[in-house]
């Protein structure tokens, strides 16, 4: 029995930055559990930041790339828990589907 239903399409897409939206369909009650889609237009890129908790996500449209490699629609991956990265968008942008256990980053202080 399903208890609650979301259509992401019906939630509109909240502004990151510039380039860089997100919707976010659940966060657990205590803030330990988010699920969230993030969308970049083409060549969007994020500056370096850290993961303050662990990330799996999957892409469901266009390309991600950071420094391991680029990732495609159909792939999934993981951040760690205290690792450091930058996100670029690919030609094509992107949509991807995150799970997070906590915050979820935290911007690298220059």
């Amino acid at each position: 029995m399903v208890d609650i239903t979301i259509n992401p399409d019906d939630l509109p897409w909240q502004t990151i930055r510039e380039m860089l939206f997100t919707k976010n369909l659940a966060t657990e009650i205590l803030g330990k559990l988010r699920i969230d889609i993030h969308k970049a237009e083409p060549n969007a890129k994020f500056p370096e930041h850290i993961h303050t908790n662990n990330e799996w996500v999957y892409v469901l449209k266009g390309s991600i790339i950071d420094q391991t490699g680029e990732y495609h629609a159909g792939q999934f991956f993981i951040n760690k828990k205290d690792s450091k990265h930058y996100v670029h968008a690919g030609a094509n942008g992107y949509e991807i589907l995150i799970l997070s256990n906590g915050e979820w980053l935290q911007e690298e202080k220059k």
